[in-house]
């Protein structure tokens, strides 16, 4: 079910309260609207009723896709997603009845735009352990090459004309675009695809750390 509610948010520009709407759990089914809105980012753009400011206010929900049988967790904090991951792994049967629980995508996730980048990344129908796999080699190479801190770089994939690209953000500016090719996603899949489960079945932390220890695993081999 969807459970939206309506709070006070204060205005970071003028300083005065106005009503906003956030979401704790959202499903698309129930609430279609809000499938394109979380992938925009409108759904958490809250604008002043005051002065007008628009800002994005970040917060934790659920977002569940039930007609394609996903969900993903965005945390925001690592404590929340393991009070998350707790309840998800001793109580899945009961949250999804019947068969489906085998039938679910599950990710969690720290931020708004993880959350988004993984709807992108599945909406594309790819693998988002590919994707990381691949951001990860982008990274070694811009930590190589142009000497940039690990810490303070993030790579956010997205699709435009039917290509698969990577923006990277460096000290939160636009540092620069890199395209995934067919070639470079497929070498991944090659690489580390035979030895992973169904996707489905994958663990529900998809990121560089994973990456990394994936690509430490391979190495060994």
């Amino acid at each position: 079910m969807s459970m939206p509610r309506t709070v006070k948010i204060t205005c970071p520009s003028c300083g005065r309260e106005s009503d906003f709407v956030i979401w704790d759990s959202i499903n698309t089914m129930l609430d279609p609207e809000t499938k394109q809105a979380v992938r925009d980012g409108s759904l958490f753009e809250f604008t002043c009723s005051h002065c007008n400011e628009t800002t994005t206010v970040n917060y934790s929900f659920l977002y569940h896709q039930m007609e394609d049988h996903m969900m993903i967790h965005c945390a925001m904090t690592e404590e929340n997603r393991k009070d998350f991951l707790k309840i998800m792994h001793n109580n899945k049967n009961d949250l999804m009845p019947g068969d489906n629980a085998e039938k679910y995508l599950i990710r969690s996730v720290l931020t708004l735009n993880e959350t988004r980048e993984k709807l992108h990344i599945f909406d594309a129908g790819l693998d988002d352990r590919m994707i990381e796999l691949c951001k990860f080699i982008i990274l070694s190479k811009l930590i190589r090459e142009d000497n940039l801190n690990p810490e303070d770089t993030e790579l956010y994939y997205f699709r435009d004309d039917n290509k698969n690209y990577v923006q990277i953000i460096h000290n939160h500016e636009p540092y620069g675009v890199t395209e995934i090719n067919d070639e470079f996603y497929q070498g991944m899949e090659e690489r580390f695809g035979t030895g992973l489960p169904d996707i489905r079945k994958s663990e529900e932390v998809i990121d560089r750390n994973w990456a990394l220890r994936s690509i430490r695993a391979a190495t060994k081999n």
